[in-house]
């Protein structure tokens, strides 16, 4: 029976989007699921061989990210909302997911506040520097003769003391929000 149970919590998953619930007691088994589906079932699952062999039953444990979008600390900001987290993964681009990023972990929101407010955060990935200088010029205060002169890096400088944007690396790459102050 233990085989058959165990043959469950191997079997392949179905995506990429991998995560792996990881009991806390040593002696049992782990399972990888990557749907809401998959966990549902496995733990299911899981939660039998805990009940036979150890007559518990709860089967504790913590998710862990594999491999997908999103990182560990997406899953430790969804918590036990495993569905949740599939839902945001699933219908979020890259830029949301760098967004929810920023907010939880510059800004310190929890996780659904930062769902809420994710489609106001203003991202770019141009260097500060130059939207520095293209937020001076669409200003329209600066004459052609000023642009040729005007320090972009010192008006860079006064924008991030100002709180008006915002620094931050995710996934490899660096952002910049462009409304940071209006958060």
């Amino acid at each position: 029976m233990k085989k058959n149970l165990l043959a469950v919590l191997n079997a392949p998953c179905a995506d990429n989007e991998e995560l792996c619930a990881v009991p806390y007691n040593r002696d049992l088994p782990s399972f990888y699921f990557s749907s809401f589906e998959e966990y549902e079932e496995r733990l299911t699952v899981a939660k039998q061989i805990d009940l036979i062999f150890h007559l518990c039953g709860d089967f504790e444990h913590e998710v862990q990210f594999i491999d997908g979008e999103g990182g560990q600390w997406l899953v430790d900001a969804f918590g036990c909302n495993i569905e949740g987290y599939y839902e945001f993964i699933d219908e979020s681009n890259s830029d949301q997911i760098a967004a929810l990023f920023y907010l939880v972990t510059s800004l310190g929101y929890s996780i659904e506040i930062a769902l809420e407010k994710v489609d106001e955060v203003m991202l770019t990935t141009e260097a500060l520097k130059d939207y520095a200088f293209d937020r001076a010029c669409e200003s329209g205060e600066l004459s052609d003769f000023a642009k040729m002169y005007f320090n972009s890096e010192q008006y860079a400088e006064v924008l991030e003391c100002n709180g008006d944007v915002h620094l931050f690396n995710y996934d490899g790459q660096e952002y910049l929000v462009t409304n940071h102050s209006g958060l």
